[in-house]
């Protein structure tokens, strides 16, 4: 008989983790998908789906590595196979710029060309945006877009035998069939466990028409703005504004962006706004992937926590639906003792 799995969410860590699991077991599981809604009404629907560790908190830096870089792969084969479109998908340059001598992140050890930018090329940053930066970097990075992407998955996954059931799961309960259910509901995870450690970092963006910047630029100082293109616009951001669940777009925020991003790249003084937009990212102390037992009746039903990404999602997605799969072979393992 097959063994039935149930996913919770339809966000990029919910699909990923559903995928991944089929991709592993074929035709011997049936896997579900529950989740309240589904793109474009998803959190990772605002974001840019820039490639590159953010927020993540306390997370081990070793698992951090390991998860990205497996989830860079992921994106450089779609890229590489012509998915490219359909999966909204690009490949850019990133300027990445320090204040406060901040030292360059471990991961960047594992970027795309990775470079340092010193001396005389950091002089020129400073004094071209006014800003007084105290290191810096540039790589080649993907950006990921959740309004394709998502969609591209949601097909994937249904055209291998997948279900996708718009319903709210406010209880384990509700799937006391399954023989294990994946908890990949993000900031909901508040409610649904009970987590407090899980605490909304909220993101305002705006969506500006910018046809000619095809590069990243970040000013990752703490009160820094950055500027992503995505194939029909360009982000302006942002805010990391912690336990703060406001999802309305303020004036004040968006005034400190554009000024903030007009500083960095003047040419932006042309750009037409097209969209002000925020959303909640799902922040917690460290990412929580774990295989945990929750008693549902009279039987003992395996639960694997996948959630408190941060604003890494989309950045660390394939590689922990990798580490889903360990754990449900060690779940289905034990079951069958």
């Amino acid at each position: 008989m097959k063994r039935k799995i149930a996913v919770i969410g339809a966000g990029v860590i919910g699909l990923t983790a559903a995928l991944k699991i089929q991709k592993e077991y074929g035709e011997n599981i049936v896997v579900t998908i529950y989740t309240a809604d589904k793109s474009p009404n998803t959190t990772g629907d605002v974001a840019a789906g820039l490639w590159a560790p953010h927020l993540v908190q306390d997370t081990p830096e070793d698992k951090i590595l390991k998860w990205a870089k497996e989830t860079q792969d992921f994106f450089w084969k779609l890229w590489k196979d012509g998915y490219a479109l359909d999966a909204g998908i690009s490949l850019q340059p990133v300027v990445n710029l320090l204040c406060d001598d901040t030292s360059i992140p471990k991961w960047s050890t594992i970027a795309i060309g990775c470079n340092e930018i010193k001396g005389k090329e950091l002089e020129r940053f400073k004094n071209d945006h006014k800003i007084p930066y105290t290191g810096g970097f540039t790589f080649t990075s993907f950006t990921c877009e959740s309004t394709k992407f998502l969609p591209f998955l949601e097909n994937i996954f249904i055209n291998n035998g997948g279900q996708i059931k718009i319903k709210k799961i406010e209880n384990f309960s509700q799937l006391k069939d399954y023989d294990v259910i994946i908890n990949c509901t993000g900031i909901y995870s508040k409610i649904l466990m009970s987590d407090n450690s899980v605490k909304a970092i909220r993101g305002q963006i705006l969506r500006v028409e910018a046809s000619w910047q095809f590069h990243t630029v970040i000013d990752d100082s703490d009160d820094g703005c950055y500027i992503i293109p995505n194939a029909n616009c360009v982000i302006l951001g942002g805010t990391h504004q912690l336990d703060d669940e406001d999802t309305k777009p303020r004036i004040e925020d968006a005034t400190r962006i554009i000024k903030g991003c007009k500083q960095m790249i003047p040419s932006l003084h042309e750009a037409k706004v097209l969209r002000h937009q925020a959303g909640l990212r799902p922040g917690r102390d460290q990412i929580r992937l774990e295989l945990t037992t929750i008693n549902l009746g009279n039987k003992l039903v395996p639960v694997i926590h996948n959630y408190g990404h941060g604003g890494s999602g989309v950045t660390l997605c394939y590689g922990c639906a990798g580490e889903v799969v360990d754990l449900v072979k060690i779940a289905l393992t034990k079951s069958k003792l």
